[in-house]
């Protein structure tokens, strides 16, 4: 599996969480997996030398 489809797969997961956040429930476990999942991005594109691209 190539960065670009770790990354991919990574977005594709954080997308699903956001589908599962509530307005009247701001501190759920999904709010806590998107945040965990865009930090897990955040590092790989800087190890990969990715930087901050899209």
């Amino acid at each position: 599996m190539s960065i670009d489809d770790i990354i991919y797969q990574l977005e594709s997961l954080k997308d699903n969480s956001r589908s599962f956040i509530e307005e009247d429930e701001p501190d759920s476990v999904w709010v806590q997996d998107v945040a965990a999942l865009d930090e897990a991005i955040k590092i790989i594109k800087d190890k990969s030398g990715r930087g901050d691209e899209k």
